[in-house]
């Protein structure tokens, strides 16, 4: 059912809005998550909003409201950072398999972006496919060759490899 939100309830949502995002960026979580749940019941279909409440719960690891959460902004608005964000809630909580496929999609669009990279080397190593994360970490490296935390994990995994030459350059 469609309905429409009077000026009055648009400003009303508004406020909450920006009150309930000072909190989120305060530490406020509880205080946030009331406010953005108060908001959908007002307006639903707000993917930000569902989306700013998904990384709530993935701050205070409650992951199932956290997924439901993040799903719901992905149907209602399919945008890659909302997808980011469902992939770092995987990651989280140890689900590497899909973690690693949904950053797989992600890198189809967005093939420069170190942190995709970093993520799904980190998904492999969890799950101990170790060539498929050292090609995710060199090509981390490769955007960003200041980045001590894809060194670390790549000589992490030449060591594992015995290949302690290439772990010291790391």
């Amino acid at each position: 059912m469609l309905f429409s939100i009077n000026r009055d309830g648009l400003r009303n949502i508004m406020d909450k809005f920006e009150k309930a995002f000072s909190y989120h960026n305060a530490g406020l979580l509880t205080e946030a998550k009331d406010l953005y749940l108060e908001i959908l019941q007002e307006d639903k279909t707000n993917a930000k909003v569902w989306n700013l409440l998904g990384m709530a719960y993935v701050q205070t690891n409650e992951y199932l409201e956290a997924e439901t959460c993040l799903k719901k902004a992905i149907d209602l608005e399919p945008k890659l950072f909302y997808l980011e964000n469902l992939a770092k809630l995987y990651l989280q909580k140890g689900d590497f398999e899909t973690s690693a496929s949904i950053y797989e999609v992600l890198l189809k669009n967005r093939t420069e972006k170190y942190e995709y990279w970093f993520n799904l080397g980190l998904a492999y190593k969890n799950l101990k496919q170790w060539e498929k994360s050292k090609e995710a970490y060199l090509k981390s490296i490769e955007i960003n060759p200041q980045s001590h935390k894809s060194y670390y994990n790549l000589a992490y995994l030449y060591l594992n490899d015995d290949n302690v030459p290439e772990a010291l350059k790391c």
